[in-house]
């Protein structure tokens, strides 16, 4: 994952780095880091940021699709 994937992610999810250093348990500096190409991301943090996206667009799928089931049964 590259330091632009990893802030694009980041901001996807509408996290400050603070918001998701504390989700990692990291310090906000070690976001800024990677976002800078200054430390790598590591395995760990590659794998949680790829789940979190993960998660947040299943729950975007599953939202839309109650919300599409909701319109349809109001038609009724």
């Amino acid at each position: 994952m590259t330091p632009k994937q990893f802030k694009t992610i980041r901001t996807k999810l509408g996290l400050t780095q603070k918001a998701l250093a504390e989700a990692l348990g990291y310090k906000t500096t070690s976001v800024s880091s990677w976002e800078q190409g200054r430390r790598p991301i590591g395995p760990r943090v590659e794998k949680a940021v790829t789940t979190m996206m993960r998660t947040s667009f299943r729950m975007d799928a599953v939202l839309h699709l109650t919300r599409s089931c909701s319109v349809g049964e109001q038609d009724e």
